[in-house]
């Protein structure tokens, strides 16, 4: 993905398997990489939020973006704050779950 950040919060998020995940709420950037790194999903009403790696993710014509991960999968992952900042620890998490490199 080399779009900017504000370019795509509220597309779609797409599973690996067809599904609708919920939608891009906002983007993580790697300073080491000069690049987004992180998605964070909304699922919709009563879930929370979880990180999603970006790496690997395409966008569609339509404008989803499909992440190499199902629907399932993400729903298990790592779930994010609030203020939508991941701290380290989180982070860790979020990288085992997805063995996403650090």
């Amino acid at each position: 993905m080399s779009r900017e950040q504000g370019d795509i919060r509220g597309h779609e998020v797409v599973g690996s398997d067809g599904e609708m995940i919920g939608t891009v709420s906002d983007v993580f950037y790697d300073d080491h990489v000069n690049g987004p790194k992180w998605l964070v999903v909304d699922p919709g009403l009563f879930r929370k939020e979880r990180l999603v790696p970006i790496e690997g993710s395409y966008e569609t014509d339509d404008g989803k973006l499909v992440v190499p991960y199902d629907k399932k999968w993400v729903t298990h992952g790592p779930a994010v704050s609030s203020d939508h900042y991941p701290d380290a620890a989180s982070a860790r998490r979020a990288e085992a779950h997805y063995h996403a490199k650090p």
